[in-house]
């Protein structure tokens, strides 16, 4: 599947439908958005989740990691997921070194759609990009992030770029490279 400059349905291909919802987008490349892709199928059909890591350049988040945590859902992991905190704690222990800043939080829908569920917005942060996966037995079907505003989720502009050189370069202080 070939990512596109803004959410969309890797099936047809057809952009999510504009809602108003402050400015944002998340940032990501081709290789991290086929990382991802490769996750949520080896995982099916359990949920995966992890971590976006990275940096936030005026109203973009440009992700600088994509990290994998353990779902402690188990066996019904195919209808929700639970993030491992000690993977929660490991990614704010990382920026407060210094290292990349949490972005967000990503996970598959196994068998559903790209959207986010009553269980999602429990507990979730506006301060974070919400990068929800479609999967089913054929492999990844959409892609598209979330943000709160209001309450509610709303679609964030997702965004693919080739070449991570041209974002702007971590600090020198900075703990890890990519």
């Amino acid at each position: 599947m070939s990512p596109q400059s803004h959410s969309t349905d890797m099936r047809t291909n057809s952009a999510a439908p504009e809602l108003h919802s402050p400015p944002s987008s998340l940032a990501l490349t081709r290789r991290q958005w086929s990382e991802l892709e490769n996750r949520v199928e080896a995982a099916y059909p359990l949920e995966a989740c992890g971590l976006l890591l990275g940096n936030r350049h005026g109203d973009c988040a440009r992700v600088a990691r994509v990290t994998e945590g353990r779902n402690l859902c188990g066996a019904d992991g195919r209808e929700r997921f639970e993030l491992d905190p000690v993977h929660l704690l490991w990614a704010y222990e990382q920026a407060e070194n210094g290292g990349d800043q949490i972005l967000g939080l990503w996970h598959s829908h196994p068998d559903r759609p790209a959207k986010p569920s009553v269980a999602d917005l429990h507990g979730a942060d506006a301060a974070w990009s919400y990068l929800i996966l479609s999967v089913n037995i054929e492999g990844a079907q959409a892609m598209r992030s979330w943000r709160i505003h209001e309450g509610r989720f709303m679609p964030e502009q997702l965004r693919v770029e080739t070449d991570a050189d041209s974002w702007p370069k971590r600090s020198a202080h900075s703990k890890f490279r990519s």
